[in-house]
């Protein structure tokens, strides 16, 4: 990860150059949703621009503005955060991802492991929950003057994964005149010829040469470019936001959609980002077509090392009579939408076999999780 932030921020900073004036540049960085591990990345990226000269100011509101700072310092300095300039937003206009999978929860009948509908279920309700603080920090006049007074270069935000092209961070490029962004960690749907295995398809390129193999890639196919259609019958939250806060339409990946447009005389908008960027590798996926904007930058990389924090968390690692488990698997594998009940209870008794080796497993209390 270390290394992958310092080319993001690297690539931010030569493309604007190339676009904006010369000297220090000025990033505006929205981490909506807030609190989550794609901030960290997010933040990291901020610092790494903060500490090469450049001016970066931070979208956030009380709630979420220390976490932010703790993220920023984690790959610079807490003098590094303290620098960057902070802009206060009322607390309707951010959520946290904790907050947005929590409300999302209710609506899952099928974790993702068993269902694709489940996971398409999932973006489009997070979609519909995400338009409601983006909205409320749109229509707050105070803010978006405050942020074109800025005269930015460029805008960073994080787009949740979704079919939907349209996002926070493209609604707030257009609200501030058509700013540049970029989409930092912003897991992009890449789409693959039939020829190759589909994303998350599970396939291998020896699985496409039997009947199953090409049947459950062509389906993986079909659904991935079936998606932008459900999003357009199942009602785009993003484009009765954007009319109601008399922004621009967006073109769609729908050609009907777009014909629409041209027949009533709308000159819809792109929401193409600068620069769009996966924490991914062909190490890991199948190689396929990437669009000129879009960089692979990962596998992660660890960190350099540093001292165990908080207190109560370093004596029980050192004090570890046989090694330690780290078990982190990021925000969103909270029981029923990844990872179901059982399984959090199954992988806890597999822990349990190992002792006295002792695990390290941040899980939050949940009420489909025993006590």
């Amino acid at each position: 990860m270390h290394e992958a932030v310092r080319m993001i921020a690297a690539l931010a900073a030569v493309l604007c150059y190339c676009c904006c004036p010369a000297g220090a540049l000025k990033f505006i960085v929205v981490p909506i949703p807030s609190e989550n591990s794609p901030v960290l990345d997010l933040m990291a990226v901020a610092a790494q621009l903060q500490s090469r000269g450049h001016d970066v100011y931070v979208v956030a509101d009380h709630g979420s503005k220390d976490f932010a700072k703790m993220a920023a310092a984690r790959h610079s300095s807490n003098t590094t955060a303290e620098a960057m300039q902070y802009i206060h937003i009322p607390p309707e206009a951010t959520v946290s991802l904790d907050d947005l999978l929590n409300q999302a929860t209710p609506a899952m009948t099928k974790s993702l492991k068993t269902s694709k509908l489940a996971g398409l279920k999932l973006l489009l309700t997070l979609q519909n929950l995400l338009v409601k603080p983006c909205k409320a920090l749109l229509s707050d006049n105070t803010t978006i003057q405050q942020l074109k007074a800025l005269n930015a270069d460029a805008l960073m935000a994080m787009a949740v994964p979704s079919p939907n092209p349209d996002s926070c961070g493209c609604a707030l490029s257009h609200a501030l005149g058509g700013a540049p962004w970029v989409d930092v960690y912003g897991n992009p749907m890449i789409y693959g010829p039939l020829s190759v295995p589909q994303m998350a398809s599970g396939n291998s390129l020896q699985d496409l040469k039997t009947v199953k193999g090409f049947l459950k890639n062509l389906a993986s196919y079909a659904f991935l470019r079936a998606m932008p259609w459900i999003v357009e019958v199942a009602g785009n939250p993003w484009a009765k936001a954007r009319k109601d806060l008399r922004l621009p339409a967006i073109k769609s990946a729908i050609t009907p959609v777009n014909l629409v447009h041209w027949v009533l005389g709308r000159k819809p908008e792109t929401c193409e980002p600068l620069i769009q960027t996966q924490l991914n590798s062909w190490l890991i996926e199948y190689p396929r077509p990437l669009k000129p904007n879009q960089v692979l930058v990962g596998p992660g990389t660890p960190r350099p090392a540093h001292p165990i924090s908080p207190p109560d968390v370093a004596e029980f690692v050192n004090s570890a009579p046989a090694g330690v488990v780290l078990m982190a698997v990021g925000t969103t594998p909270q029981a029923k939408i990844v990872l179901s009940a059982t399984d959090m209870i199954e992988l806890a008794k597999g822990f349990a076999l190992l002792a006295p080796m002792r695990v390290l497993w941040a899980l939050k209390p949940h009420k489909h999780l025993p006590e």
